[in-house]
């Protein structure tokens, strides 16, 4: 019990399982210090997990939970994949060294709780950009076009590069170079990007193409309109590529690219 308040700071955790991860839930279990919740030891050889869903309490008393529980519980629940969760503990002991046994590397009172959470922020929100630049069945079209700042053009660019994006005449992204635009075109099928000129920006035939300031995505991870960009209003449930709102949409880019 020590052992999990160090961890999790005395905070009460919800964990989803797959049964093929239930020896190495059993094994956490134990070396967390965790009890079953009538008080008995875990017993990771004798024991059995016969649920997809356990909550540990703030005391470190494990039982399992209900899948409706589970759906129903509020968002304040500090629920997670216990998978995922051990592989976000894996890495973060492996830049820690000695995390265990160096106070300044592995701080107590939940302190890693707030660690853990911000590096599962960092993977939604880099899984939300990818999903933004490389969703060609998407709403928005083939195209996006971002305004970004000189300062955060390392940033940009080093993402880009992630998901294997070109510049369109076939150079590889040097996140290091500086750029040479603040307005950045992303073509999602072709995985290439370019610059865009001042007139290409303004262009009012233009202004069914998606506009993005990255700075403020940076910041808030929230795509902020930049430009004239112009989006129909889909209601919704109808932003699929097959719904006569999308045809419509995607008539007024197929118009659009060829001044693009």
């Amino acid at each position: 019990m020590e052992k999990y308040k160090e961890l999790f700071g005395g905070n009460e955790y919800w964990f989803e399982i797959d049964f093929r991860d239930a020896e190495d839930f059993l094994n956490h279990l134990s070396e967390w210090g965790c009890r079953w919740q009538n008080g008995d030891e875990i017993d990771r050889e004798n024991d059995c997990v016969a649920y997809t869903h356990y909550a540990i309490s703030p005391k470190g008393l494990v039982h399992s939970i209900t899948e409706i529980e589970w759906a129903l519980s509020n968002c304040k629940v500090r629920k997670r994949n216990f998978k995922k969760f051990c592989e976000i503990i894996y890495r973060f002991e492996r830049d820690c060294r000695d995390a265990y046994e160096n106070d300044d590397n592995w701080l107590y009172d939940g302190v890693n709780d707030k660690k853990i959470l911000k590096i599962e922020e960092n993977e939604k929100k880099e899984e939300n950009f990818k999903r933004k630049v490389t969703n060609t069945y998407s709403v928005y079209g083939n195209e996006i076009w971002f305004e970004v700042s000189f300062d955060t053009s390392c940033e940009f660019l080093s993402r880009l590069k992630k998901l294997r994006f070109k510049w369109k005449n076939g150079d590889e992204i040097d996140p290091h170079k500086s750029i040479s635009c603040v307005n950045i075109g992303v073509m999602k099928k072709q995985r290439s990007i370019y610059y865009l000129t001042e007139e290409k920006w303004n262009d009012e035939r233009l202004k069914v193409i998606e506009k993005i300031k990255f700075d403020v995505w940076l910041r808030e991870s929230k795509f902020k309109e930049a430009g004239n960009f112009i989006y129909p209003k889909l209601p919704r449930g109808m932003c699929s590529h097959l719904s006569p709102e999308y045809k419509e949409y995607a008539e007024k880019i197929r118009k659009a690219e060829k001044y693009l």
